[in-house]
C-alpha cells in the first residue's frame, strides 16, 4: 500500500534532506513508493557540486526497497493494531 506522506511527513523529509546536503552524495536510491520518491527528491534538490552547479545524479529506484506485506495490518497505525488485536483476543476468550 502506498500510503502518502502526512504534512508532518513531508516537513521531516524536507529536514532530512536539509541536514544532507552537507554530504556530497554520489548515489540516491529509493524505494517505488511516492513517500519514498518523495524524499529522495528533496535530498537530490539539495544536492549540488561544490561550485554550486546543480550535481549529474539519477534517483535510482529498486523494487526490492518496498515494504513488506503485513497482511490485515496494511494499511493501520499502530494505534489501530493495536485496537484491532485487543478485540480479537478479547473474542477468543
Amino acid at each position: 500500500m502506498d500510503v502518502s506522506l502526512s504534512p508532518l511527513g513531508e516537513q521531516e523529509a524536507r529536514a532530512a534532506a536539509e541536514y544532507l546536503k552537507r554530504y556530497d552524495l554520489q548515489h540516491i536510491a529509493a524505494s517505488p513508493l511516492g513517500r519514498a520518491k518523495f524524499g529522495a527528491n528533496e535530498i537530490l534538490k539539495l544536492q549540488s557540486g561544490d561550485d554550486g552547479v546543480e550535481a549529474n545524479r539519477d534517483l535510482v529506484i529498486y523494487d526490492g526497497f518496498k515494504e513488506l506485506d503485513r497482511g490485515d495490518w496494511c494499511g493501520m497505525t499502530l494505534d489501530e493494531i493495536g485496537k484491532k488485536k485487543y478485540v480479537e483476543i478479547r473474542q477468543m476468550r
